[in-house]
């Protein structure tokens, strides 16, 4: 008696085959990863027993920090709905929403199943639109990283900056390290700081010489 002959499909992204299991999955973009494994993150240190993640989340969350494109939801849905506009894959629409190419070439070595079915031009201009929704989404959030610098600053009376990553990205929604632009203006608060502490110190230092300097008498 034989056994029936099952149909293997051999997987190649290139041709967009997948094995069957794949057919009614959905993919994600890393940076909805990110959001998902952050908000998991969240409730477990808002939960009374706080329990402890197992090495494969924190290195998953390492992971999506390190590599996601999109910083928060509404950039995410606009790519995605834009992508989904066309008449893309739903694998390449998670690989250029992961990936974000900046040329055609590029898009299509990365992604050789775009070969032969998008003209230059029409990828090249919707490389641009996700381009442009990221450089949007960075300019708003350097605004928000400013308004919640000045928050923090009133909220503990003083004049001198200060800067807490940890409540400002709470605040502003957001889930990740600091970004290039919040570095130089660390970088900026802490020269400040060190230039207010040279001048105290140079001050303090005059103040002690002046008070055991005796002057001498020649008479």
């Amino acid at each position: 008696m034989s056994c029936p002959i099952q149909d293997v499909v051999e997987e190649d992204a290139a041709d967009l085959q997948f094995p069957k299991e794949f057919e009614n999955a959905e993919t994600l973009l890393i940076s909805e990863v990110d959001m998902l494994l952050e908000h998991r993150k969240a409730q477990n240190e808002s939960a009374e027993e706080e329990q402890e993640f197992s090495e494969v989340f924190m290195k998953t969350l390492t992971y999506t920090n390190m590599f996601k494109k999109f910083k928060n939801k509404e950039t995410i849905a606009a790519v995605r709905n834009l992508l989904q506009s066309k008449k893309l894959h739903k694998f390449e629409v998670a690989s250029l929403a992961n990936l974000c190419p900046e040329t055609p070439d590029e898009a299509k070595a990365l992604i050789p199943s775009l070969e032969g079915r998008f003209e230059d031009e029409e990828l090249r201009i919707l490389l641009d639109d996700i381009q442009t929704k990221r450089i949007k989404a960075g300019r708003w959030r350097r605004h928000e990283l400013a308004a919640c610098a000045r928050i923090s600053c009133t909220s503990h009376g003083s004049n001198k900056p200060i800067i807490k990553h940890s409540s400002c990205f709470g605040s502003c929604g957001e889930t990740t390290g600091a970004t290039e632009a919040d570095d130089k203006l660390r970088d900026r608060n802490r020269a400040r700081n060190k230039t207010m502490r040279r001048d105290e110190e140079g001050q303090s230092k005059k103040s002690r010489v002046t008070m055991y300097t005796v002057p001498y008498n020649t008479s």
